[in-house]
């Protein structure tokens, strides 16, 4: 004879976030991904970091949403994130640096490194 058992859900501990409220998905500004190289390849990630953010002033990245994702050193290829609007403005800065070159730009990050 099979007997029923009652599964009582389990409490999951809500995440809690230091400093900053996260907005819902559908209330915020959508964002892009553009994948760009470096040719001299830098060392580190850190000056990779300064170098292309040199060319967002510290009060106007909030405004262009603008967020470094990642950088491989040894590949010399990098992800930034900035909001729709602002696309257009910031692969002309990227491509303004003389050793920057924008490759592609997605939607998501899954579609912009391959599956």
């Amino acid at each position: 004879m099979v007997q029923d058992y009652l599964i009582a859900p389990i409490k999951q501990k809500k995440k809690k976030v230091q400093g900053r409220k996260l907005v819902k998905k559908t209330k915020r500004s959508k964002r892009r991904y553009i994948l760009f190289s470096l040719s001299p390849i830098p060392k580190t990630g850190k000056q990779a970091f300064e170098l292309v953010l040199r060319q967002f002033p510290q009060d106007k990245r909030k405004e262009l949403g603008t967020w470094f994702i990642e950088f491989n050193p040894k590949t010399g290829l990098g992800i930034i994130r900035c909001k729709l609007a602002f696309l257009e403005k910031v692969k002309k800065a990227l491509n303004g640096i003389p050793c920057a070159k924008t490759l592609k730009t997605s939607g998501t990050l899954k579609a912009l490194k391959g599956k």
